[in-house]
């Protein structure tokens, strides 16, 4: 009886060894998972592991897949057309080294893949750059205003740095079948007291434990956003001087191929008020201020 025991005590762990348990996941499950690793790992190092995992599986689920056709829930910025005949993909995280690190993919109508190569920038030194996509300085695209009919659009876009600054970014981006293009020439600035100044995109800084409203009246073809004032009075936790919205707004308006600048915009109703989408700490928000459900 004994010996029997024995036996049975040792074949029993051979018997649960045997019943094995599908887990497999498919292409899109995989890649919610390392969005997810990318995004929310309390570990650097699994950030950027998961960074180039995703990468390197989204590019080969979009060169199989005519859509992307499931949600990453903010995990990623997607931007495109309503047949998602293009669409530009972006991605941020934080690195072992705690710096921001920026990701992204173009698919062209031709199905064309160009990854979008991250090359650390001055945020507040582009103002008069095209950029290709091999020097891209690194953002996540959340919205799109169609600027003209030879294949230019306006985008929206996100980033942040290391200094506890965030950027709200108004850009023409030109897509072509074999590259795409970041900036160009249309943003006519005259402000009172300075010479007049063309732009290739308008980067607006301010301080992380604030917000930034940017908003596209459709009825009025202007771009609304926040006029950011520096509080010299107050520094943030960073020791870096505050920069907060004051209370006004300032404007760009559609006027033929350019947008005309407008430095204060009248206290008047609007079509469509700027939403309120700053980043506020105690709200549950995504990565772009935006409210979760």
């Amino acid at each position: 009886m004994l010996r029997f025991f024995i036996l049975f005590l040792f074949s029993f762990p051979l018997t649960l060894q045997c019943q094995v348990i599908d887990t497999k996941w498919d292409d899109a499950q995989n890649l919610l998972f390392w969005s997810d690793v990318m995004n929310t790992s309390s570990e650097g190092i699994f950030r950027s592991s998961a960074a180039k995992i995703f990468e390197k599986q989204f590019k080969e689920y979009a060169d199989k897949h005519d859509k992307i056709d499931f949600d990453f829930k903010n995990r990623i910025a997607l931007i495109s057309d309503q047949k998602q005949s293009w669409f530009i993909a972006t991605w941020q995280w934080k690195d072992e080294n705690e710096l921001w690190q920026y990701g992204g993919l173009y698919r062209s109508k031709v199905g064309k893949l160009i990854p979008l190569e991250f090359e650390k920038r001055n945020m507040l030194k582009l103002n008069y750059e095209i950029i290709e996509s091999n020097a891209w300085y690194g953002a996540l695209y959340f919205y799109l205003v169609e600027n003209d009919n030879k294949g230019s659009l306006l985008s929206f876009a996100f980033a942040q740095d290391e200094q506890g600054f965030k950027y709200k970014i108004i850009e023409p981006i030109h897509l072509f079948d074999d590259h795409i293009q970041f900036g160009k020439l249309i943003f006519q600035k005259k402000e009172k007291d300075k010479s007049d100044d063309v732009l290739s995109r308008i980067v607006i800084q301010y301080s992380g434990e604030s917000g930034c409203n940017l908003n596209y009246d459709t009825d009025t073809k202007e771009i609304l956003f926040d006029h950011i004032a520096t509080v010299t009075e107050t520094v943030a936790q960073n020791g870096k001087l505050l920069k907060v919205p004051d209370g006004t707004y300032e404007s760009f308006k559609k006027k033929s191929d350019y947008w005309e600048y407008i430095e204060r915009v009248p206290n008047q109703i609007l079509s469509k008020p700027p939403s309120d989408n700053r980043e506020r700490p105690k709200e549950k928000l995504d990565i772009m201020g935006r409210k979760l459900e």
